[in-house]
């Protein structure tokens, strides 16, 4: 495995224990090659790992809407 090909896979790994799909979408948008292309489930469970980062950043209250509740789950990945 090539060197961008390897941090591109660290990228993304580090979106799936750290990063919210916000990041993600970011990344894909700004340098499509900086992470790997997800499929819509692993899109699904990012989305849902994102929930949890955010939380335990003690960024939301309960009652606020989030980035990740603004994201449509039927959205296309750049």
């Amino acid at each position: 495995m090539d060197e961008a090909k390897r941090d591109s896979l660290i990228a993304t790994v580090k979106l799936f224990a750290f990063g919210t799909i916000q990041e993600y979408l970011e990344l894909k948008e700004k340098n499509g090659d900086a992470v790997w292309t997800l499929t819509d489930a692993q899109l699904d469970k990012l989305r849902m790992l994102s929930v949890v980062s955010v939380a335990r950043r003690g960024q939301i209250k309960s009652s606020e809407k989030t980035d990740v509740d603004m994201i449509p789950s039927d959205h296309t990945a750049a």
